[in-house]
């Protein structure tokens, strides 16, 4: 008996459908597999985070740089380099600060030299903080290595300490109810020995 040519084509239809079907994944088969993402997780944002964060550190990084060697070239010292270790420990202590009261008569003990300063307002950028340190200056007479009395200068002395080498600073806003920012900055090796003046490159 004779099929017809209807017929045939449907049976090579259904052989061919049955063949696909059984087929298992091969050297000849790709398969593809969705991903498994959280439609709750943003990876895109939080590397956008993230990138935010160390640009601005860089930038705050910088402009403490720039402040602090600006004053010193003034008075001929060698310029300071930036220290990531001591800007570690100013972060760790500005962020405990920041958290309980921002004083700035605790100092953290580190061994370093170490400057604090707090501001109320915005506008303490980390230029102006190093600059009111610095201000300093008007009550420090250089000849005879003395303050004015009732005044401080170990600020500016330690800004301008000849043999420091590197720093690391931080500002951090204050979480306490005073509010404001909280500064410090780390110097090594540590200025403001008593035996000697900034400038004389002794300690």
């Amino acid at each position: 008996m004779s099929l017809s040519p209807f017929l045939l084509l449907l049976l090579l239809l259904a052989l061919v459908v049955s063949c696909c079907a059984h087929q298992q994944p091969g050297d000849d088969t790709t398969t593809f597999t969705k991903p498994d993402v959280n439609e709750n997780s943003n990876p895109v944002g939080g590397l956008s985070n993230a990138l935010t964060v160390v640009k601005t550190r860089v930038a705050v990084a910088r402009e403490f740089l720039t402040a602090h060697n600006e004053i010193r070239s003034r008075f001929q010292v060698p310029p300071l380099k930036w220290d990531r270790k001591l800007a570690r420990q100013a972060r760790r202590w500005a962020n405990l600060r920041a958290a309980t009261d921002c004083d700035v008569h605790n100092h953290s003990g580190s061994g370093y030299g170490e400057n604090q300063f707090w501001g109320f307002l915005d506008h303490w950028t980390p230029t102006k903080a190093v600059q009111n340190w610095a201000s300093e200056y008007d009550f420090y007479d250089i000849k005879s290595n003395q303050c004015n009395p009732n005044q401080k200068c170990g600020h500016f002395t330690q800004i301008v300490w000849r043999t420091t080498e590197r720093i690391g600073c931080a500002r951090v806003e204050c979480k306490c109810s005073k509010g404001g920012w909280f500064v410090v900055c780390e110097y090594d090796p540590p200025g403001n020995y008593i035996s000697s003046g900034p400038l004389d490159g002794g300690n």
